[in-house]
């Protein structure tokens, strides 16, 4: 039943994080994942909004690691169809506070207009990539894939070291068959939300290394067992999988 749990996996936004510095338990030492809300203009489409994002210039020295933008392909329904999320990749909540004293000289005027973004209401998370063999957007020599995002909580009693060793056995099965989609899981951090617990709000992830490996990964996971997720997991409550079309707008990672 946990092999059940560990196809779980989801995206937004993220990469191979490679030359993480490793922790006492094992576990990479987290980068911080900023989400967004935003919504697309009347007259305009995500296609002009990624033409313009793509434009910026992000040259400084804090500029963020990676931008990138999801559109809900399998929602939950909670999201409205002008509705896309910005997800932006940190190394730290310094670099990102170092980044934003700067944000009107960076700021673009025109994808202001094109977006309104519920900037008070943004989901800072910490973030795990389970390995950096992964090569999502096939290793930044594309821009647009698939990716899975599953919402979860970390059960009373078990810790994101516990969640990271299950997901990197189940990981490590998938890549002796050859697959290279990325898969992470993030805990929520800044930015409480009703009913979620501190430290318990997780996301599992899976970025494809391009669409169709994802896609093929998806058809070829069990549909036989129990519903529900496995007693034996280190979280509870999973939810179903939603799936996004996701948007690289800037990488500093793969170059």
């Amino acid at each position: 039943m946990i092999r059940r749990l560990l196809a779980l996996a989801v995206g937004f936004v993220l990469i191979n994080l490679p030359g993480q510095v490793l922790l006492a338990q094992g576990i990479p030492t987290p980068t911080l994942l900023v989400n967004t809300r935003c919504s697309v203009g009347h007259g305009y489409s995500i296609n002009d909004v990624l033409e313009v994002a793509r434009s910026d210039s992000f040259d400084g020295p804090n500029a963020p690691r990676w931008i990138g933008y999801r559109v809900p392909v399998a929602g939950n329904g909670e999201m409205e169809s002008n509705q896309v999320i910005r997800a932006v990749r940190w190394e730290s909540l310094a670099h990102w506070e170092a980044y934003v004293r700067d944000r009107d000289s960076n700021a673009s005027v025109l994808l202001g207009q094109m977006l309104d973004c519920d900037e008070g209401n943004r989901s800072f998370m910490r973030d795990w990539a389970i390995d950096d063999q992964g090569a999502p957007y096939e290793g930044g020599m594309i821009d647009s894939t698939l990716s899975t995002y599953r919402v979860c909580e970390l059960k009373p009693g078990s810790t994101v070291e516990d969640l990271f060793n299950v997901l990197s056995n189940q990981n490590a099965e998938a890549r002796a068959e050859g697959d290279r989609n990325h898969r992470g899981f993030s805990m929520r951090w800044l930015g409480s939300r009703e009913g979620v617990e501190m430290n318990s709000g997780i996301g599992i992830r899976i970025i494809g290394e391009n669409a169709g490996a994802l896609a093929s990964y998806l058809d070829s996971t069990p549909v036989t067992g129990a519903g529900g997720t496995p007693e034996g997991a280190p979280v509870t409550n999973c939810a179903d999988r939603t799936m996004f079309r996701s948007h690289t707008v800037h990488d500093n990672i793969n170059q």
